[in-house]
């Protein structure tokens, strides 16, 4: 049995709905979508505009045209970045910011705050994805734990933590983790 006192910190709320909203692997055809949507729509104003006027396509305008194409990517990926950072940053405000205790053990995972208690039995998780600062672990598409790595003690801890991810995780929720 494994207990983490521990408070999550702003930075990594923001990092945690980043990761779930936009980042992780099941958004994928999510974030295709939305690219592919994005450009048609570019792309499609741009050939009217050169169907239904007389501008010549000259290399100062092409390149100027793909220049807007690069930075409409860089744009996007940080307005959405910005997006969920600040819906992580809306439930730090509105988490009650103090120390939080949880027990990990073979029946599940017990998290106790100042407010609330819970228990999430192993079967209740989905998918484990790790970063290189936390373990994110599902229940559903929106809902889900934190666990940064640095509140583990020792690196034995952090051993026995994994081992028990491998051990008491449905294999469906293990999966997941080998498409990193």
């Amino acid at each position: 049995m494994i207990t983490l006192n521990y408070t999550i910190s702003e930075q990594e709320y923001k990092d945690f709905y980043y990761f779930l909203g936009w980042l992780s692997p099941e958004r994928k055809s999510y974030r295709i979508k939305y690219y592919f949507t994005s450009y048609a729509w570019y792309f499609g104003l741009m050939s009217l505009i050169f169907i239904f006027t007389d501008i010549p396509l000259d290399p100062k305008l092409l390149i100027a045209l793909l220049a807007i194409t690069i930075l409409w990517y860089f744009y996007s990926n940080w307005k959405l970045k910005r997006h969920f950072y600040k819906y992580g940053q809306n439930v730090y405000n509105d988490s009650d910011k103090e120390n939080s205790e949880m027990t990990i053990g073979e029946s599940g995972i017990t998290a106790k705050s100042k407010d609330a208690d819970a228990n999430y039995k192993w079967s209740a998780f989905t998918k484990k994805y790790e970063t290189s600062a936390a373990y994110y672990l599902y229940m559903s598409s929106n809902i889900g734990l934190l666990i940064p790595k640095r509140v583990f003690r020792s690196a034995a801890e952090k051993e026995a933590f994994e081992k028990m991810l491998a051990q008491y995780l449905p294999l469906q929720a293990n999966l997941a983790s080998l498409n990193k």
